[in-house]
């Protein structure tokens, strides 16, 4: 198993965990993350932790709740922004842990795995769930043919790609528009 590193902001019990992209790193481009996280933690006091992703098959969301109860408190509650492979990540292992009541699920790659990550998320137990699409990232097409038995809120932002390099603004508001509110 790969070695996972974390950035943590620590606040209340409430987490906001954010899972980065395939060999994303805690920090992000022009440390996006860790000014997330400050962004976060300034205005709700929520704690933050970011997760890298060396995925390698195994389920990297038992790893950041251990890390969790041992930087935080036993007792929390966590909404989960995942980006890329860790959108996947949420849709495919999020089932598993009540503690995870929001998800926000960022360009989630479905050119493979698409029918793990279409039941992930009619598994998911979550009180909100937001997935969202740039119209120029490689997945677009697919999310035409989602259809789900319970409310899923799927975005499509005009003119973003993957990476959201167009509006690196705009992708740093996702989670205040469709996670935290």
């Amino acid at each position: 198993m790969n070695k996972i590193n974390y950035s943590v902001t620590l606040g209340n019990n409430v987490v906001v965990l954010i899972k980065t992209g395939f060999n994303g790193t805690v920090y992000g481009y022009e440390n996006k993350y860790s000014n997330l996280a400050k962004k976060i933690n300034e205005q709700y006091g929520y704690s933050v932790v970011v997760a890298d992703n060396p995925y390698d098959g195994t389920d990297p969301i038992e790893d950041a709740i251990k890390e969790i109860e041992v930087r935080i408190s036993k007792v929390f509650i966590i909404y989960y922004m995942g980006v890329s492979l860790g959108g996947s990540i949420g849709a495919w292992y999020g089932k598993y842990y009540p503690q995870i009541k929001r998800m926000l699920l960022i360009n989630a790659p479905l050119d493979i795995n698409i029918d793990k990550t279409i039941n992930g998320l009619e598994e998911l137990k979550c009180e909100k769930i937001t997935i969202i699409y740039g119209s120029l990232d490689p997945s677009y097409n697919y999310v035409k043919e989602f259809k789900f038995n319970k409310p899923i809120n799927i975005v499509i932002k005009d003119k973003m790609d993957h990476n959201f390099s167009q509006s690196m603004d705009e992708f740093m508001d996702l989670p205040f528009e469709y996670l935290l509110k």
